[in-house]
């Protein structure tokens, strides 16, 4: 009867692993147990990922296992360290995220509900195992050579008492940058100027008045300019 119950739990064991990737600790050392097998390896947080790299020989690169941030446009990175990401685990990203791009390298994608399907929409190059996942899922999907980023950083550099020197962060494949403004936050906002540069001097301003821009980028594809988000409305003031 004991041998019975003992075959019993080792046939419940291996079908558990054959189902699913479960981590073990040992020796202060991440093992995960896949597919009958041990493989050892590290979990890791790396600024905004948590992820899983194998140690052994052939295993295929880093999985991502957990976005970690807060933003709602999410780029999945190339490499995390010196390893590849080649994978990304089911249950990865937030409800929030409403776009992932996702880099070439990336082989397998596990599908999860928790993705916010199919309201995000994949972002990724025409040949890459992301699109064919997008299209399998009939998920929305973009194409990277036609996305453009959002501005994420604008603030203001320097200020007269009738100009505003506003400058921002460089965005990968933008071919120029557009600097709306307005009196009020939620006021109507006007374009003030186009300029391949990363800062912009707003001039003829009132002295001692505060305004509100916003800027976003944009290239050229097949002749028509293609627009990124705007960044955040932020207020700046001329001196008195």
């Amino acid at each position: 009867m004991k041998l019975k119950n003992v075959l019993k739990s080792i046939v419940a064991t291996a079908l558990a692993l054959s189902m699913c990737v479960i981590p073990v600790k040992f020796n202060n050392e991440v093992t995960y147990a896949d597919d009958y097998m041990l493989h050892a390896g590290w979990v890791r947080e790396v600024e905004d990922w948590k992820y899983y790299c194998c140690l052994e020989e052939g295993c295929g690169g880093c999985h991502i296992i957990e976005y970690l941030g807060n933003k709602t446009t999410v780029e999945v990175p190339k490499k995390i360290g010196t390893e590849v990401v080649t994978y990304i685990e089911g249950g990865s990203f937030s409800s929030k995220v409403k776009k992932i791009i996702i880099p070439d390298s990336v082989k397998y994608i596990a599908y999860h509900k928790s993705w916010n399907l199919p309201n995000v929409t994949i972002v990724s190059s025409k040949k890459s195992v992301a699109y064919k996942f997008a299209k399998e899922e009939g998920l929305k999907w973009k194409n990277k050579n036609e996305f453009v980023d959002g501005v994420k950083k604008l603030n203001q550099k320097s200020a007269s008492k009738n100009s505003i020197k506003l400058s921002w962060n460089k965005v990968n494949g933008a071919k120029g940058y557009e600097i709306y403004r307005a009196s009020k936050k939620n006021g109507t906002y006007k374009k003030v100027a186009t300029t391949r540069k990363l800062a912009y001097k707003c001039k003829g301003l009132k002295k001692g008045t505060k305004y509100y821009f916003k800027v976003r980028a944009f290239k050229k594809v097949n002749g028509k300019r293609v627009y990124g988000g705007f960044s955040a409305r932020v207020k700046m003031s001329t001196t008195k």
